[in-house]
């Protein structure tokens, strides 16, 4: 697969959505692209679940966790889209996160890729 990363670090929301509607750039390698993965805003749900798995001395399961259900929601709302369960990787911090960060370390990165091909159907 060929990939174009289109991230900008600290962008929001906003940012986003006003590049994919003036940015020639972002708007051509969307409109051209054969998967488009997305993640925005994972800061913000990194940090609560490392802090959960820490407060929790190491005993945090999937099931302690509550993710946005309204993601399941969007599957049934539009065709083709496919919700990778990524925040999997925040519940074993001390692997998969860089150590005293929220962002993933390699073997992070790794777990993540074989998220998203699994989530694609392409593993």
């Amino acid at each position: 697969m060929r990939v174009r990363n289109l991230a900008v670090p600290g962008w929001k929301t906003i940012n986003l959505l006003n590049a994919l509607n003036n940015d020639q750039k972002f708007i051509q390698a969307v409109s051209k692209a054969d998967y488009i993965t997305l993640n925005i805003g994972s800061n913000d749900l990194l940090k609560p679940i490392k802090d959960a798995f820490v407060a929790s001395g190491g005993n945090l399961d999937a099931e302690t966790i509550v993710i946005n259900n309204s993601l399941e929601t969007l599957v049934h709302l539009y065709p083709g889209l496919v919700v990778a369960n990524a925040y999997e990787i925040g519940l074993n911090p001390l692997n998969n996160l860089i150590p005293g960060d929220i962002h993933p370390s390699l073997v992070g990165h790794k777990k993540l890729a074989q998220i998203g091909l699994e989530a694609l159907g392409l593993d």
